[in-house]
Order: structure tokens, then C-alpha cells, then sequence
């Protein structure tokens, strides 16, 4: 798989760990908080991070010959999720099946969905996360108030009607998301089509200090080497230092907290003579939580690239692929949204944005979908982990198990 990048954003799995304390570079003790979940809460735990998983591989896999690809599952989970309230017949059961919720119920579903939110913006003091949603709609276009309503409760979304066919709209629309991603996202919105009527928005921006920091000093330029025998010059950031580290056949795993240490990037990096499409297949939710378990503390020589790209999609091949390809075409049914109406989704745009230092990280996307008429046709000793090749990626909460981003390098974003 060529130079791809992508970054994950789900649900919660839950880890019956104790709570760890270590230091971090001021010298004070950080202890990652542990979070307690209902049964039907960890069974969308589990829902969230299989869609998450299924997502990434899917993606990657439609994406192969891009550069870089870096996704938020969690941002379009949470965009699809606003526009399944208004889904119904098999519209909402396809979204229902791909979004891994099944038979649970609405109720559950959202009020699990408010609550994943409120906890992760208030884990850690030490890591900036800001969650928004918010809700766009044609001035005109009728829109049941019960859908307004259920959107605005549990997802707290924003909601305000607009002159679509003023200039104006998209430069609304687009500073509202560069807000909510501290100006890292902009320009989403080029232009709104006649039969669009509305946009559901997700943005997120996380911002997460390393609990041990690379010091600048020990930066220095060395070789990534790419798939198909390509090297490209990369600066690698270098500390020593004890880390969660596991190992299999496939791939070496070394995790790397932020803030206090909930949340933390999670790094696979295949074995000689693999690659990461090895990885990914055997990515699924029940080896992924067999790997988390297996890691152990241990003592490495950690050499990563510093990172910094954006990267953009429209989701609607992949989302088709894993079986939500209804609600793209004619016979999708929204009538949730508007029961007088025939619309469907057109498009699922998806922006991001990532930069790895020394410092820490800090990660941006936003998830737009795109609600037309139908008359419109769709569209103990020292371990070397030296990440000089393709890699992939993770960003998570350690507590939970939370996957909040997930990406795969093969080649270096300057």
C-alpha cells in the first residue's frame, strides 16, 4: 500500500485496568482517570470502535495511492449518527448495521452518544479537545421539528436556517468549522448546489502535550523509506525512555501518552519482510483488543518522523462498501428529516488535519453531510523502534480504550 495516512476517531472499549501513575516533564504525578460504563454503554463502546476499525481498513484500502489519509471515525460516526434520527425503513437499518448500533434503540443511541461526548471533552485537563455539531438548513425548506429537536438534546448541535443561494452561505458555514477547529480546517464548503436543502457538521480538535516530550536538540534528518523502494528525507524526533511496548509475527506496537495519560497514540510498525496491508488484515476489534492487553512496559529507543499534512475525502464509495449505499440513491428514505420531501445524502465530505513534534500533537477534521432532493443524480533492555517505514497509527484513550484517531504513514507529510 502506497504513502497513506489515516486517522480514527470512534467509541469506547472498555479496559479493566487499575489506575497508573508516572511522571511527566514538570516532575508532576499524572494518573489516568478510569471511566465506568452501563452494559449498554460498553456494548456501543464496542459498536463504536468496530465501525471505527472497519472504517480505517476500508479507507485505507480505497485510498491506497494517496500520500497521506487521516480520518476521524469518530467525527463521521457522530455526522451519520445526527442524520440517521431523521433515516427510516431501510435507510435507517443499513445506517444502523454500518454504524455497528443494530437493534438498539434511538434513545439508547443517543443518549450513549451525549454521554461518550461530555466525558471525553472533560477527561484530561492536559489535552485540549473541542466537539461541535451543528445543523444547516435551507430558508424555505421545512424541517420536522422532532428531528431539530433530538439533534439538538443529545448532540448538542447548533441549528440555524440559511440563504443557500447567497455567497454568503458557504463563508457561514466555513467559519463556523474553522472555529471549532482552531483555524485548522477551511474552505470546506466551495460552493452549495441548487437541490442541497441541508448540511449536518461534525467538527473535532484535539491538542495533546507528550507526557515526555522529545527534546529538539536530538532532532536530526534521516531516511523514510517508502513502499516500492522510494526514500524520502524525514526529520525523526529521538528520546530513550520506558513505554508500553508489544510484539507479534506481524508488527511491533509501542504506545506514547499525552497529558496525564488517557489519551495517547498507539504506533504499529510491521516486522521485516511485512507491510502494513499485513496489518490490516488482521485488523478487527477482537485482535485489537488482544494486542492492547499484551502490551508491556519496556525500555526504548524511540525514532519518529515529525508529521504535519492536511487531507480531504468524500466517504460516500467507502461508506457504500460497507453497506449504507441506500441512503446515496433514490430509494433512500429521510423522511424523519422531512416526511413531504424525497431526499438523500449526496455527499459525505471529510477534511483533516495533522502535526506531530516534539512538542506533542495536535489533529482537526470535520465531517460534513450533504442532504439533496432526489431529482439531483448523487454524487529491561533498550528495545530499538526505529520508525523509518511505513507505519500505522493510533491516538486513544487509555482508560477506556477509546480510539480517538487512527492513522497508517508511508510516507512522511512535511
Amino acid at each position: 500500500m502506497k504513502n497513506s495516512v489515516y486517522l480514527i476517531l470512534s467509541g469506547i472499549l472498555l479496559m479493566l485496568n487499575p489506575a497508573c501513575e508516572k511522571k511527566s516533564d514538570d516532575g508532576q504525578n499524572t494518573r489516568m482517570k478510569e471511566i465506568a460504563l452501563t452494559p449498554v454503554q460498553k456494548s456501543l463502546v464496542q459498536a463504536g470502535n468496530n465501525f471505527a476499525l472497519n472504517l480505517f481498513g476500508t479507507t485505507c484500502r480505497e485510498e491506497e495511492n494517496k500520500p497521506q489519509v487521516f480520518i476521524s471515525p469518530y467525527s463521521v460516526s457522530e455526522a451519520l449518527t445526527m442524520t440517521y434520527n431523521g433515516a427510516g425503513g431501510a435507510t435507517a437499518d443499513s445506517m444502523a448495521q454500518v454504524l455497528g448500533y443494530g437493534s438498539m434503540s434511538r434513545e439508547e443511541i443517543n443518549a450513549y452518544c451525549k454521554t461518550l461526548r461530555t466525558t471525553l471533552l472533560t477527561l484530561d485537563p492536559k489535552v485540549k479537545l473541542s466537539i461541535a455539531n451543528s445543523i444547516w438548513y435551507r430558508l424555505g425548506f421545512e424541517v420536522q421539528p422532532s428531528f431539530i429537536d433530538v439533534n439538538k438534546t443529545w448532540f448538542d448541535a447548533a441549528v440555524q436556517g440559511l440563504n443557500f443561494s447567497s455567497p454568503q452561505a458557504p463563508v457561514t458555514i466555513n467559519n463556523w468549522i474553522a472555529d471549532k477547529t482552531n483555524d485548522r480546517i477551511k474552505d470546506v464548503i466551495q460552493e452549495i448546489d441548487p437541490a442541497t436543502v441541508m448540511f449536518l457538521v461534525n467538527a473535532i480538535w484535539f491538542k495533546g502535550m507528550w507526557t515526555r516530550s522529545f527534546n529538539p536538540k536530538n532532532t536530526l534528518e534521516k531516511d523514510f523509506y517508502c513502499p516500492g523502494g522510494k526514500t524520502v528525507a524525514a526529520h525523526f524526533m529521538h528520546q530513550e525512555h520506558t513505554f508500553p511496548y508489544y510484539r507479534n509475527d506481524v508488527f511491533a506496537m509501542a504506545e506514547m501518552p499525552y497529558g496525564q495519560g488517557n489519551y495517547a497514540m498507539l504506533v504499529l510498525l510491521p516486522n521485516e519482510g511485512k507491510t502494513t496491508n499485513d496489518i490490516l488484515d488482521c485488523l478487527n476489534s477482537e485482535n485489537w483488543a488482544e494486542w492492547k492487553t499484551g502490551l508491556q512496559e519496556k525500555k526504548l529507543r524511540i525514532e519518529f518522523p515529525k508529521l504535519k499534512f492536511t487531507y480531504k475525502i468524500t466517504l460516500n464509495q467507502v461508506l457504500s462498501k460497507m453497506g449504507m449505499g441506500i441512503a446515496f440513491t433514490d430509494d433512500a428514505d429521510f423522511s424523519g428529516i422531512n416526511p413531504m420531501a424525497d431526499l438523500l445524502i449526496s455527499k459525505v465530505l471529510h477534511h483533516s488535519f495533522l502535526e506531530v513534534n516534539e512538542e506533542g500533537t495536535e489533529a482537526a477534521a470535520v465531517t460534513v453531510v450533504d442532504i439533496e432532493v432526489t431529482s439531483v443524480p448523487v454524487e529491561p533492555e533498550v528495545i530499538p523502534f526505529v520508525v523509518n517505514k511505513p507505519f500505522l497509527f493510533t491516538i486513544h484513550e487509555r482508560s477506556t480504550g477509546a480510539i480517538l484517531f487512527m492513522g497508517m504513514i508511508n510516507e512522511p507529510g512535511n
